[in-house]
């Protein structure tokens, strides 16, 4: 099963973070980028960035939404004309994050992936 995974999500280094739960995760930014009219390629590049810094990083599942959501909001930057709102963004996780921790993801994000935010993707 695991050879239908792409390469950065069979390395998970987490075993609390299982597909199913990455999975969700991915419906749910779905939902966000057509609630607030997101790019395809923008959504693309988040699940990317979401891969690569699960690759790296052990993340709780507690987490998860946090990783997502910074990582859908980096990709807008570089994808899309119009970005959501840092409250914005929190408010689509139902205030389970802070702005504070958002932005503080959002560093540790590029720290992960050493500034090399864009890969070619299928968009």
């Amino acid at each position: 099963m695991t050879a239908a995974l792409p390469a950065t999500l069979a390395g998970l280094r987490h075993p609390a973070v299982k597909p199913t739960s990455r999975a969700i995760l991915v419906d749910w930014l779905v939902d966000v980028t057509s609630e607030f009219g997101i790019s395809q390629a923008a959504l693309f590049q988040a699940v990317s960035m979401l891969d690569r810094c699960l690759a790296v990083k052990a993340v709780r599942c507690s987490q998860l939404q946090l990783l997502g959501a910074t990582c859908l909001w980096l990709a807008c930057k570089l994808e899309d004309v119009q970005l959501p709102s840092l409250s914005s963004m929190v408010r689509v996780t139902d205030y389970s994050v802070t702005p504070e921790q958002m932005l503080a993801c959002e560093l540790e994000v590029l720290v992960l992936l050493e500034y090399d935010l864009v890969r070619p993707n299928a968009a």
